[in-house]
């Protein structure tokens, strides 16, 4: 088994404004498609399961839509299509754990501190466990899809976990700076806002040095 060097970053996934621009565009896609096919979807889910479904749902939603776009910065590196497949199903998968996980632990973490703590103190921990955990699977999923190429890149789970634990909670106040918007416009400018901070907040610590590549001779 030889190791060769190749990298891993943002560096050889395209340009910085490529990284940038499919973070932005598929977030942002993901998020304003469910908001308008939500209202439709909802009444044809049970009561018992359909929550749960409806919080899969949305993060598939969104994650196949960042995943292909994500997919395409990277299609210089990958080469196939079957590749750039397994990164974007990762990505969807990972983003539906994520929402599904999350979402347990918020409401968990609500009923915790709900009647202990102030509410600004208990939005803040929520939307920031909210955003943390989201990006920690989104994170594993990139880290397990890279390693079907022969590529090992762990830091990618702490640069997605970084982006989206700050990234998300700061789409949420810049959402907040804004005229009140109809959706499925709001999720439009919410996912591009989230594409947008974790996309900046990712790339120092993804673009920095190689990672290894397996080569079996």
């Amino acid at each position: 088994m030889a190791v060769t060097r190749a990298l891993a970053s943002p560096a050889s996934l395209g340009s910085w404004l490529g990284w940038m621009i499919a973070n932005v565009a598929g977030y942002a896609l993901g998020f304003a498609l469910w908001q308008a096919f939500f209202p439709a979807i909802r009444p044809t889910l049970s009561a018992s399961l359909g929550e749960i479904l409806l919080v899969a749902g949305f993060g598939a939603t969104v994650g196949v839509c960042a995943g292909l776009a994500q997919a395409v910065a990277r299609r210089q590196e990958i080469g196939q299509i079957g590749r750039a497949g397994v990164w974007a199903l990762a990505v969807t998968l990972g983003t539906a754990v994520g929402f599904t996980c999350a979402a347990t632990v918020s409401e968990w973490l609500n009923a915790v501190l709900d009647p202990r703590v102030n509410l600004s103190l208990t939005d803040a921990a929520l939307v920031l466990s909210f955003g943390g955990i989201l990006g920690l699977t989104i994170g594993v999923a990139r880290w397990l899809a890279v390693i079907v190429e022969g590529i090992r890149a762990a830091r990618w789970i702490l640069a997605s976990a970084i982006g989206l634990l700050i990234g998300y909670p700061l789409a949420i106040g810049m959402l907040q700076l804004l005229p009140e918007l109809d959706q499925p416009l709001v999720g439009l400018v919410f996912g591009a806002c989230v594409g947008a901070s974790a996309a900046l907040l990712e790339w120092p610590i993804m673009r920095r040095g190689p990672a290894a590549r397996d080569d079996t001779a």
